[in-house]
Parts: structure tokens; sequence; C-alpha cells
């Protein structure tokens, strides 16, 4: 895209044939002003306006707000309880359980304030991570999105549900499940004290929430150790050369190239599959009997087919006492036996609080 103030902007379009032969799109001074001052309401307003125009007047007041916001930007993260770890640093797009956006949340930071939607219509009172990725998110154990579960109380909304509160086994990138993860919000000067990442004041938009680098679009469990100060579980990864502080964009693309090739030479080699041998082998016709098989007298005890089978180099198992269907509803009642367990501790956490 090439151009400026005075003479607008050319760049080129839909390509018409092969090569460098492109349709070129160009838009003068005016047009171009007009560009810029949409591209400025979407990144201000968004989809808070509910679909209808700010005034002039409306408008100032948000993008005062907005640069409040961005002095005082409030750094988000999905966070491990147990470890501390930062596993997934929120952006503009990461989605609540409300079923917006990070960005539509996004006000200035202040010790206790609570984040909640700007979305007309919405009854979110605090932003909450979703984990999702495109059109695949997250989903309770009634089988039902968050979106139909209360943005407050979790409790799912379906009528015909008797769900109590939303929980989830899905299992993060570090190896443990949703309920042990908490959505922080925390200022610059908390995140220093901590030895975590930050940008600059007034650096980078607000809605950026807790991406400062790169890396930080990377999961935690992945994440390279230079700017999170992880402790000896990233050890193997690479580190900052020359012990920086922090890292160029090219030392970082190569940090991360190298660990990509290195997951890619320690991940295991598929099992070569054993084929079973064919007891049909073993088996001979019957004397005056048709289209029967009988094994060959022998007076030694029975024995298996495939364990007396000379090219077998497995032993065979014993048949499991329990049956698919009863170890299927095992698993069931220990999972339902599980979340009543959750939902019970959780709200006698919330009586406390």
């Amino acid at each position: 895209m090439e151009g400026d103030e005075k003479h607008g902007l050319t760049y080129p379009a839909v390509p018409n044939g092969a090569g460098d032969n492109y349709q070129y799109i160009k838009a003068d001074a005016e047009a171009t002003s007009h560009i810029q001052a949409y591209l400025e309401y979407v990144q201000i307003v968004g989809d808070t306006d509910g679909g209808v125009l700010l005034s002039e007047e409306e408008f100032l007041k948000r993008k005062k707000a907005h640069d409040e916001a961005r002095k005082h930007r409030a750094y988000v993260s999905w966070r491990n309880n147990h470890t501390g770890m930062d596993c997934k640093l929120i952006g503009p797009q990461s989605r609540c359980m409300c079923g917006h956006k990070w960005k539509e949340h996004v006000a200035p930071y202040k010790k206790g304030a609570r984040m909640k939607c700007r979305v007309p219509g919405c009854r979110c009172k605090h932003y909450d991570y979703l984990p999702s990725s495109g059109s695949w998110q997250v989903r309770c154990l009634c089988k039902h999105p968050a979106a139909d579960h209360d943005p407050n109380t979790k409790k799912c909304t379906n009528p015909r549900c008797s769900c109590d509160a939303f929980y989830s086994r899905f299992t993060c990138s570090c190896g443990e499940y949703w309920e042990h993860h908490t959505t922080v919000v925390e200022g610059r000067e908390e995140r220093e004290a901590a030895g975590k990442a930050v940008n600059r004041d007034g650096e980078a938009p607000a809605a950026m929430g807790g991406l400062t680098d790169m890396t930080s679009l990377v999961d935690g469990a992945q994440r390279v150790p230079g700017h999170q100060g992880l402790g000896a579980m990233d050890a193997p990864m690479m580190m900052p050369p020359g012990g920086k502080e922090k890292m160029s964009m090219d030392d970082e693309m190569a940090a991360l190239d190298a660990l990509y090739k290195k997951k890619l030479v320690e991940r295991p080699r598929p099992r070569k599959k054993i084929s079973m041998p064919d007891p049909a082998d073993r088996m001979q016709w019957g004397t005056g009997q048709r289209h029967t098989h009988a094994y060959q007298p022998t007076s030694d005890p029975p024995v298996s087919p495939a364990a007396s089978h000379p090219q077998s180099r497995f032993t065979v198992e014993e048949e499991p006492e329990e049956t698919v269907a009863q170890m299927r509803l095992r698993k069931r009642r220990e999972m339902a036996a599980q979340q009543r367990e959750a939902v019970r501790a959780r709200r006698e956490r919330q009586a406390r609080g």
C-alpha cells in the first residue's frame, strides 16, 4: 500500500492474470480520511454500539475512555492455580463466557475493578476466559455451549437442563484440567513485581490485553522462558542469547523454530501393528464332516490358538470381568460425582467470599 495524506492511497486488489499484473484501487485524500475514520471507529467502538452509529459527542467520550485505558492498561491472562504459569495470554479476539470478545470488555485498569461487557443487552459483569479456537469452543458436561449458561451464575439457562454450573473436563496444554485455571486481570506494577513481561505505557492498544510480543501467542507450556520467568519445567527450551532481558523479533522466531523442530524429533514414532495369527491355519477338515472345522487331536490340555502358534510373540490376556457397558456406566457415574463435588466446592467458596 502506497500513498500519503495529500495524494491518498494506492494498493493492489484483485489479480488480473499471472505475474505482477494487478488491478489497482486508488483513493484520494478525502476518501483516505474516511477510511482512517472508519478504522478508528471499529478499533474503539467495535460491536458495542448495538448496530447504531454513535453520535460525535458519544464517540469522543469513548475515544477519551479508550486513551485512558491505553495509559492504564489491563493485562489479562488465564493462569494455572497450581504453578502460577500464564497458560493463555488474552488478546483482543479472546472469547469470554458471555460469548463476546475481550476488546468489548476493555476499561482502564483499577485494582479490584470488574471488566464488564459493554455490548448492549449483555449481563456479563466480569471477563471470564473461555478456551476456543475458530468455531470450536469448550462445552459443559451437560452438552450445552457456554452461551447457554448465565455469564454470572454459570447456571444453564436451557429449561430442559438441570445443570447447576458450567463445568468441563477440558485439558490445557499444561496438563491440568479447566477447573484448575483462573482468569487474572492485573496492572503493570503487579506484573513487573512478578517478573512478567509488560509494554511501555501507551505503546500498544488497550485491547491487546496480555499480549506483549510474538511469544505471547504461544501457549504457556511451550512459551520461551525469557519473557515469562518460568522454572525448571522450561529449562530445555532455548533461552535468549547473551542473557538479554528481551529478545529481538528474529531471535524469537529462531527460538520458536528450534523448539518446533525439537518437538518433531522427540515425537514418539507410531508403533507397528501386530497382526493376529489366524486360528484357521491350525484347523483341518474333520473326517466325515462337511463344512466344519476341527482342531487336530492331541493328548495335551487345550491351548488357545494364538498362544500355541509358532509365530506368536505375545501373551494372551485374560478377558476382563467388567463388560464394556459396565465400564461406561462406571465412568459416567464417576464423572457425575466429580461434577457434583466441584459444584459443591464452588458454592462453599462463594458462601465464604
